[in-house]
């Protein structure tokens, strides 16, 4: 007959599993760190970072106690303004149109969900023109007098005027020309 092991004391069972949590913790901790450091630099840029790095060592910082812990609050400010100027001068990119909304005077190649149409599915020129207006004034309340159609809403047109408060703005980002409707690459697709 095989003999069976004695189960573990709660003594045996908490120093293992003691030490086991606490190496992992140990562990768990110094990713952390090393994430938390990976996204300041990804945030702010090296240059950024290198600048902050004196003054974050104690190198000549003023102590945070002794100023209300506006040293940090400072240093803080200067990175995310410096950060926000190596964005600024991210170049814009042109913006090159495929053309389709001045060759097809029905729109068929632009985007119209949601706007009225008629019956063979071409968009209303009212409803089209009312969705340019919104979009040119960028007013909020141009977008309520956008003229829908059936039951599909747009889902929020004004997404493209929001500012973004971290990284390069989305108008300095390029995605590129979609091709013409009429163009062999959509007729592959």
């Amino acid at each position: 007959m095989e003999a069976r092991k004695a189960k573990p004391g709660p003594e045996e069972i908490t120093i293992e599993t003691s030490s086991e949590n606490s190496t992992r913790r140990k562990f768990i901790g110094r990713v952390g760190r090393a994430a938390a450091a990976s996204l300041a630099v990804g945030a702010t840029g090296l240059g950024s970072v290198a600048k902050a790095a004196p003054a974050q060592s104690g190198a000549g910082a003023t102590s945070e106690s002794s100023n209300g812990g506006n040293g940090r609050a400072q240093q803080s400010f200067n990175i995310r303004r410096n950060a926000a100027q190596v964005e600024l001068n991210v170049p814009i990119p042109a913006e090159i149109t495929n053309g389709d909304e001045e060759r097809y005077a029905n729109r068929i190649g632009n985007f119209s969900k949601g706007l009225a149409h008629n019956t063979i599915g071409e968009v209303a020129p009212a409803s089209y023109r009312s969705f340019l207006q919104a979009l040119r004034s960028g007013e909020p309340q141009q977008f309520e007098q956008i003229q829908l159609g059936g039951n599909a809403l747009l889902v929020d047109p004004q997404a493209g005027l929001a500012f973004d408060l971290e990284g390069t703005d989305s108008h300095q980002l390029a995605i590129g020309t979609p091709p013409a409707v009429a163009s062999e690459q959509v007729a592959l697709f």
